[in-house]
């Protein structure tokens, strides 16, 4: 049987097994048929992040679906460990690839970047910060 589909019973000299294999010897005329139920469907959760956003939602993908998952860090953050059903562990990748075989959840966890960029008052002619007169950004 295809990956992704489930017996749901069988009918006739196995009426009443639900294991997939059976092994028995045929002496007479045998009806035999297994019932299967459609395609397996999985969820795919994916937790709201701080500090930037995923590119998809949660949702509902057939077994087997491989689905791509990227964040993108707001310009003040930065990736610092990936959660859950994924087995990317270096926090500079920002895409991941799950294979749904089975339900599933992903997150993120981010940080406040210390490379931001922050604007304050500075004067270029004596270097020194002054509330009246802005002449630039820094960039610390």
């Amino acid at each position: 049987m295809d990956d992704g589909y489930l017996l749901e019973h069988w009918t006739g000299k196995l009426a009443g097994e639900t294991t997939l294999e059976h092994t028995f010897t045929v002496t007479e005329e045998v009806n035999v048929l297994g019932a299967v139920t459609e395609l397996q469907t999985y969820e795919l959760t994916i937790q709201t992040p701080t500090g930037g956003s995923f590119d998809i939602g949660s949702g509902t993908y057939d077994h087997g679906s491989s689905v791509t998952v990227t964040f993108t860090p707001d310009p003040a953050h930065a990736v610092t460990e990936w959660l859950g059903a994924v087995s990317e562990t270096d926090p500079e990748v920002s895409s991941v690839t799950i294979i749904m075989d089975g339900p599933k959840t992903i997150g993120i966890v981010s940080q406040p970047n210390s490379k931001s960029v922050i604007e304050v008052p500075f004067d270029s002619f004596n270097g020194v910060s002054t509330p009246t007169q802005y002449k630039g950004t820094v960039q610390v």
